[in-house]
């Protein structure tokens, strides 16, 4: 599932938000949740994301692959690895 922020006009914003955004979904992912597609706002004075707009499917994000980044996969071993640690 993807979340798309917008308003990071800084790099302390995108880390701040990327921080955020991640243990916001682990949250919800641990108490058995499930992300949504959403675009999101970044409160810099708060330092937390808000929903702008949730999206039906992928095609509403108007989504163009990156042709120079590969894609990321792990393995089921890897992810019983971390979650075992």
């Amino acid at each position: 599932t993807r979340c798309e922020i917008k308003n990071l006009n800084s790099i302390r914003y995108i880390v701040q938000a990327i921080d955020y955004e991640a243990q916001r979904q682990i949250k919800i992912l641990e108490s058995g949740g499930e992300i949504s597609q959403d675009t999101l706002l970044f409160d810099v004075t708060l330092g937390k994301t808000k929903v702008m707009r949730s999206k039906e499917n992928s095609s509403d994000y108007r989504y163009f692959p990156e042709p120079d980044l590969l894609p990321v996969e792990i393995s089921q071993d890897k992810i019983d690895s971390i979650k075992s640690s």
